[in-house]
């Protein structure tokens, strides 16, 4: 309904009709627009992480950590990344999430700067900040493929290879 009708058609009313509920049950769960996206947000993001622990789990190696990692954020946004921005799109909703889309990147970061220091040997604040840098290649990857700009396939090879590569070069430093 979102990306068909676009978030201004958007209503609580619309949104209990289509449901099959009274609108008041939807105020009861979620007093404002803006308390609905957030939780439709707050979905997107425990499921994202939710499949990213999987995928670490099964990593047998640093290399193949990066690599489904990085496959799974693309393939998710090129799944999800449509609804996703236009959610974040509102200001409102934005907002709501600022604080937790900060804490779950920061966990995010620590994660991936832990393995990096492990792998590589680097100092933790080196491994952070490489690791904070390297997080936006993924990111433009994801925006590449949402676009339509990149496969899947050639953003992982191409966003694996710049960040292994990196690391490798500043490992070597």
């Amino acid at each position: 309904m979102i990306l068909t009708e676009g978030l201004a058609a958007f209503s609580m009313e619309q949104a209990a009709r289509r449901a099959g509920v009274s609108k008041s049950l939807i105020h009861r769960y979620f007093p404002t627009r803006a308390d609905l996206f957030s939780a439709l947000l707050q979905r997107e993001f425990g499921d994202l992480r939710a499949r990213g622990a999987a995928e670490s789990t099964g990593a047998v190696s640093f290399e193949d950590l990066i690599s489904r990692t990085t496959r799974l954020f693309l393939q998710q946004t090129e799944a999800r990344g449509p609804l996703v921005q236009a959610l974040l799109a509102d200001p409102a909703v934005f907002n709501l999430m600022q604080d937790e889309h900060r804490r779950e990147r920061d966990r995010t970061l620590r994660y991936f700067a832990e393995q990096v220091r492990a792998a590589y040997n680097l100092p933790a604040a080196e491994a952070r900040h490489a690791v904070d840098l390297l997080m936006a290649v993924t990111g433009q990857g994801g925006v590449l493929v949402s676009r339509g700009d990149m496969s899947v396939a050639e953003a992982e090879s191409m966003c694996v290879t710049l960040i292994l590569g990196g690391l490798k070069a500043l490992a070597g430093r």
